[in-house]
């Protein structure tokens, strides 16, 4: 699945930090949503690519379009892991 985000914000500044919000320090946010949704994820330029089942590819862009609305992927992260271990038990 192929994400175009260079259009969801106008602002260059804001798209930049946004971008590098959905990354992380090192790629921890990349890798947790890597983990979580059991896809491989790759952040460049304009476009988010991802590859994986369509459960979570489903996730991974509800993930990375809500990032460029301005809602920190932590948040995402976080309901992630908690239906993770819901679906536990």
């Amino acid at each position: 699945d192929i994400i175009k985000v260079g259009g969801l914000v106008r602002n260059k500044e804001r798209f930049v930090k946004r971008r590098q919000r959905l990354v992380g320090p090192d790629g921890s946010t990349l890798k947790a949503l890597e983990l979580l949704t059991n896809c491989y994820i790759l952040v460049q330029g304009n476009t988010v690519a991802a590859m994986g089942s369509i459960i979570g590819l489903k996730q991974v862009r509800r993930v990375v379009e809500d990032c460029f609305r301005n809602i920190h992927p932590v948040y995402n992260i976080k309901i992630l892991m908690i239906k993770r271990e819901l679906a536990k038990d």
